[in-house]
């Protein structure tokens, strides 16, 4: 079965929603570093490689669970329950490989 163009769209908006949030969830995170006096702060060379250390895997994660999370909930449910299972458990991971 062949799936509308609008299916794709609403999927696509979806997906752009949990990187956004992902995103701002670790901008979040880092801006309650205690080495974080302004906004700028978070833009310099060192914090934004560990931005991407800490936002690829719980990106994944959290479109991972959504897939996973769309086989038995509505997309609005999944999306959800994905963000809100996958951004701290994509932290604690990432936090417990960074200390080992």
């Amino acid at each position: 079965m062949e799936k509308s163009k609008s299916t794709y769209l609403v999927e696509g908006l979806q997906v752009m929603t949990i990187a956004i949030v992902v995103l701002l969830a670790c901008f979040g995170l880092f801006y309650l570093d205690y080495e974080t006096r302004s906004v700028a702060d978070l833009f310099t060379t060192g914090n934004l490689v560990v931005l991407g250390i800490y936002y690829i895997p719980t990106l994944i994660l959290c479109l991972s669970l959504m897939l996973l999370f769309t086989k038995k909930f509505s997309l609005s449910k999944s999306m959800a329950l994905s963000l809100i299972t996958g951004i701290p458990t994509g932290f604690v991971i990432v936090i417990s490989l960074l200390i080992f």
